[in-house]
């Protein structure tokens, strides 16, 4: 399955931009429909110099929903002249692809047609078949599962619209479209989900066809980390499971879909109660839910873990404690509901006074204006806003900047990019006051949801072992910092052990082997004996410098990318390298074994001595960059707790608040 990003404004507007573009894409799609400034021939060759990777051409008609209103034969003449400019392949649609025919010779063709609805036409002989279509209804969806499952032409069949991100159920699809969205910029409905996140947090090529759904609904709910948080606990349950954003969706629609399980956010939450068959106290207590779980009987299931989050969160009150909430909206109601279970005194401050008397009056508890006016009695600070995510000030909360929070719990709801913290959360801080931010409150509800999810569809339990839980899972998938890579001699057990970490752990993993095969098609052996082993460590090289900006992986290295002096610095870039240290006995052993086997070294005798000629050039370069040493022959159990462990306290360290970390994303 090949990568593709697409190259289109507003990302794109000249070709220096071309240089910005994802790492994890293996082509740039170039929508020459919507660069104007590509049209001629000296345009098209720079546009093509520029690019990081191959690229592929596209023309798409007014009546595809493209651009071009020119004529087949101007589409299939401006196709050839970005073939002569150095494009690898061509997007062309059905009455332009016969006019390519034989004209480009060694360049790759993709026959493509867009409609209202997803179909499965038939494919011109030596193209890849592409076809995208709208996806939004149940009848859909089915039809698409069955497509996915028949024998064909290689094929990219991409939904768009609502269902968009399950383009990823398509294990065999060998071309996967995704976006480029400039930063804190969220993906247009109908366009296809960001490239990386597909990839890395969306679990294309993980799951089945037929894998359970669940969904996040809100609007909009592109933004959120949900997806990330709930994919890493399936891959860590080892579940055939997709957990996906539905843009554009209402609630009845979202309801009638074949979905095991349903996060619910604004403005839904009332009507998901409403809408439910049976429902938990705390979802009936704050009169909304934010979880729905289908039954066995085909009902729903309601349930409310932002409250169970602030219960859990919140200690029993002392004599005569107090609580504030900041906030009058579905947030605010669970936090309401949590603080008065545990026996505080409440009272609600909101920027609107109506909706705060309004709801003080709901709950049976004080409303105080639009300003936190601070009592000797208070012990905890909810703010339920998304007010100071971008660092700037509340002003209902400005006390909280003179010195009153030291003895308090501070709940501060919003989060804010990864590496910014939010207003009060930097200010109980720096008082020394106990907090819970945006991110821990995220997955401490996300803990709930993952935990009601686990009962659609049958109980899960994580695994291996059990040693692993679901707190460490979601700590670790919740915007990671770094990525963990093995280094070690071929037969060290790098690719054995970084399934097995990547598997306890819910990450993606990376065997830079299977990389080199995925994006080149020639495996590392036949690149070895094809083109000998400086041009396989080219590409190998470059393999591992694609995996640049993108965090969470487990990353198995080659036994001998360290030969290559850059590739150290690249390692040490994505964060701790654990180094497999084996002998050359129980390296030869596993080798002879291996059903790829590569040639002997020149001058090596036996699979021994090779062994022992490669320890000893190698492991100086091992040593030099690794920041964890481990015997390759300890139990796995054993190997897999310490890397876990190392990892946990780098990745720790690089998300310091206060930017003091080694490694920042």
């Amino acid at each position: 399955m090949l990568r593709v990003v697409v190259a289109c404004p507003p990302r794109v507007l000249q070709p220096a931009d071309l240089a910005t573009l994802p790492s994890c894409a293996d082509l740039v799609e170039l929508r020459l429909d919507l660069l104007p400034a590509a049209r001629d021939a000296a345009a098209l060759e720079a546009w093509v110099a520029a690019s990081p990777r191959p690229v592929l051409a596209t023309v798409r008609s007014v009546r595809e929903g493209g651009g071009f209103g020119g004529t087949p034969a101007e589409a299939a003449r401006w196709l050839d002249e970005a073939a002569q400019a150095g494009a690898a392949w061509l997007d062309a649609e059905a009455d332009v692809l016969p006019l390519l025919a034989g004209r480009v010779p060694g360049v790759r063709l993709v026959a493509s047609s867009h409609a209202a609805r997803l179909d499965v036409p038939a494919a011109a002989a030596g193209t890849v078949l592409k076809h995208a279509g709208g996806l939004a209804d149940a009848a859909g969806l089915s039809a698409y599962r069955s497509a996915l499952e028949r024998e064909g032409p290689p094929r990219a069949i991409m939904p768009t619209g609502p269902l968009a991100a399950l383009r990823v159920l398509d294990a065999r699809a060998a071309l996967l479209y995704g976006s480029a969205p400039l930063p804190g910029e969220t993906v247009a409905e109908g366009m296809p989900p960001a490239l990386c996140a597909l990839v890395d947090e969306l679990r294309a090529g993980e799951v089945s066809p037929q894998a359970g759904l669940f969904g996040l609904l809100g609007a909009p709910p592109s933004p959120s980390p949900s997806p990330a948080l709930h994919n890493a606990v399936f891959r860590a349950q080892g579940r055939d499971a997709l957990y996906v954003p539905l843009p554009g969706l209402g609630l009845q629609q979202a309801l009638a879909l074949p979905l095991l399980g349903l996060s619910v956010t604004t403005p839904w939450k009332e009507q998901a109660l409403a809408a439910s068959t049976s429902a938990d106290a705390l979802a009936r207590a704050v009169g909304a839910a934010n979880t729905l779980v289908r039954t066995s009987e085909g009902g729903w299931h309601a349930s409310n873990t932002d409250a169970l989050a602030l219960r859990a969160a919140v200690p029993p009150a002392g004599p005569g404690e107090q609580a504030v909430v900041h906030g009058a909206g579905g947030y605010a109601r669970a936090a309401l509901v949590a603080l008065r279970e545990a026996g505080y005194a409440v009272r609600v401050v909101a920027r609107d006074r109506a909706r705060a008397q309004a709801l003080a009056a709901w709950a049976g508890v004080e409303p105080a204006g639009t300003r936190w006016e601070p009592r000797a009695q208070d012990r905890v600070l909810v703010n339920a806003t998304p007010a100071g995510w971008d660092g700037a000030a509340v002003p209902a909360l400005e006390q909280a900047g003179q010195g009153r929070l030291r003895d308090m719990l501070v709940l501060d709801a919003p989060y804010g990019p990864a590496g910014r913290p939010a207003w009060l959360a930097s200010q109980a801080r720096a008082q020394q006051a106990r907090l819970l931010d945006g991110e821990d409150l995220l997955r401490a509800q996300a803990l709930g949801q993952a935990q009601a999810f686990a009962q659609a569809g049958g109980a899960v339990a994580v695994r291996p072992g059990g040693s692993v839980s679901l707190e460490e899972v979601l700590w670790l998938a919740l915007r990671p910092r770094t990525s963990v890579s093995l280094v070690g001699l071929r037969g060290a057990g790098k690719s054995t052990v970084g399934r097995a970490l990547a598997q306890r752990l819910g990450r993606p993993f990376v065997d830079l082997d299977e990389e080199v095969l995925r994006q080149t098609g020639r495996s590392s052996a036949a690149w070895i004996e094809r083109a000998g082993l400086e041009a396989f460590r080219s590409v190998e090289a470059q393999a591992l410098a694609r995996l640049e900006g993108r965090r969470g992986l487990v990353v198995a290295t080659g036994g001998g990318v360290l030969e290559r002096r850059e590739n150290a610095a690249r390692l040490r870039a994505l964060g701790p390298v654990a180094w497999l240290d084996a002998t050359a006995g129980l390296c030869a052993d596993r080798v002879a074994q291996d059903a790829s086997p590569r040639p002997l070294l020149a001058g090596a005798g036996s699979r021994l001595e090779e062994a022992q000629q490669l320890k000893a050039r190698r492991d100086p370069h091992y040593a030099a960059v690794a920041t964890l040493r481990l015997r390759a022959d300890l139990p796995l159990a054993d190997l897999l707790a310490s890397l876990h462990e190392h990892w946990a306290g780098f990745e720790a360290e690089a998300r310091r608040p206060d930017g003091a970390g080694a490694l920042r994303a």
